[in-house]
């Protein structure tokens, strides 16, 4: 229950977090670069410190919010492709985070290298549909 629980909490406060972003600077800053690189450190400290403080599990929550985001992939876009996309990408995002934190001791160390790999992400998927509007 507390899995399910802390899974929610993350999706509110990073629906939030996005929500506010695309509201407050959409005029003022390149939304691109925030959702780039801003949104995932904030998403990744999000889902790891809580998964690590509420639920005990830090991998746990960063897969339900894997297949939370793929389900809303898979309802506004239709696509199984960015439904699994988003389940995989987010549990591998937790097994970094979790293997760092495992392999140095140091939480934070595995929050930033999750982050890492999340922009690295992002900067691949947003590339991506960047090819496929100008074709």
């Amino acid at each position: 229950m507390d899995l399910l629980f802390t899974i929610i909490i993350a999706l509110i406060i990073i629906y939030l977090y996005n929500w506010g972003i695309f509201l407050i600077n959409y005029r003022t800053y390149n939304i691109k670069a925030l959702i780039n690189y801003l949104s995932p450190i904030v998403e990744e400290f999000i889902k790891t410190i809580l998964g690590f403080v509420i639920a005990n599990t830090i991998i746990g929550v960063h897969v339900g919010i894997g297949i939370a985001e793929g389900l809303k992939d898979l309802y506004v876009d239709r696509s199984w492709g960015a439904c699994m996309a988003s389940i995989i990408g987010h549990s591998f995002f937790g097994s970094v985070t979790l293997g760092i934190y495992r392999l140095t001791g140091y939480l934070i160390l595995g929050i930033i290298l999750g982050a890492v790999v999340h922009i690295g992400w992002n900067s691949l998927i947003l590339s991506i549909n960047q090819e496929k509007t100008l074709k």
